[in-house]
């Protein structure tokens, strides 16, 4: 999306939370944040080792989703998303992780909930900054004296079936610095929808051969450490991260079995942005690298609503009134 249409989407008056998906995010700060390394906050992600390959999966199917559960009777005439969308850019600014949480709160998430509930009731919670305790040992790493002691893992938001640190989980969300998510950091990881499982395979078998971590770069490393820790720990594939400009959706399919890294040795990504000029410069990067290119442009309130729709499911959720 270009910035004039961005901007005229923003100028939109939204009538109803339901609008919300089909405009983009605010434009609510200038991109001028500069890139800082990131780095574990505990040993449990530290010693995480994160998958060596990230296979495209594309966005569509979830898309399909969302514009299927909005257009939904009992979600259209909902009290809960008969309320008008915001449109107040606010005065966040965005170059802290604690301001791109507070955006999203209001012009991400809340629209996302209001639709959640009229559809699903409120057989579930969701909860931010929530502490899980659990031992210290991951899978991939040799487990010790020292790595049996008790330890911690915090999501930033995470939606359980219930309340209570043993609930089970729907889905995690966590929400990272803006220009701390790099496309060329993860790139060297990603391999297209059309990989064979061969493809895969050799990849896998490449980082195993000792290009450690594996060939993810910089944060990505972290990041994708981090979100494995989370999937290991909650046995829930569905992770995300966002940051304002992007929205990584992460499925991590191997989560059950028994694989060298902690929470499988490959996972499915998509990757969202509104930004048309930011996809073009990427692309170009990609193409001159013979990279293999995967963003793709759609309202991230939209894709984030499906990709939940999709994780509500897979928990055994259905609509409210056919349970």
């Amino acid at each position: 999306m270009s910035s004039s249409e961005t901007s005229a989407a923003n100028e939109t008056e939204l009538s109803t939370i339901v609008d919300c998906f089909y405009t983009a995010l605010p434009v609510l700060h200038p991109s001028i944040e500069k890139h800082s390394s990131a780095s574990a906050s505990g040993t449990t992600t530290k010693n995480a080792v994160p998958p060596s390959a990230l296979i495209h999966r594309q966005v569509e199917s979830i898309i399909a989703k969302a514009q299927e559960v909005l257009e939904d009777p009992m979600v259209k005439t909902s009290r809960l998303t008969q309320s008008s969308g915001s449109t107040d850019s606010g005065e966040f600014s965005l170059g802290r992780e604690g301001g791109v949480v507070n955006a999203s709160m209001i012009h991400l998430i809340r629209p996302i909930l209001n639709v959640l509930r009229a559809y699903y009731g409120g057989t579930w919670v969701v909860q931010s900054e929530f502490t899980r305790i659990i031992a210290d040992h991951v899978r991939g790493i040799q487990e010790t004296e020292s790595t049996k002691r008790a330890s911690s893992v915090r999501h930033d938001l995470v939606f359980n079936k219930g309340p209570g640190e043993n609930s089970d989980t729907i889905a995690v969300v966590e929400f990272k610095k803006r220009a701390n998510i790099r496309y060329r950091d993860f790139v060297p990881a990603i391999l297209p929808c059309s990989a064979s499982k061969s493809d895969v395979a050799k990849k896998v078998a490449n980082a195993d051969a000792g290009r450690k971590p594996n060939f993810l770069k910089g944060n990505a490393v972290h990041y994708m450490g981090q979100t494995a820790t989370y999937a290991h720990v909650t046995k829930c594939c569905h992770t995300a991260l966002f940051n304002w400009d992007y929205l990584l959706l992460l499925d991590f399919h191997q989560v059950h079995q028994k694989t060298t890294a902690t929470a499988g040795t490959e996972a499915y990504i998509t990757w969202i942005s509104e930004d048309e000029t930011d996809l073009k410069a990427i692309a170009d990067q990609a193409k001159a690298k013979g990279q293999a290119f995967i963003i793709e442009e759609h309202h991230i309130s939209m894709a984030l609503l499906g990709w939940l729709i999709q994780a509500f499911e897979d928990a055994g959720y259905k609509k409210a009134e056919d349970s």
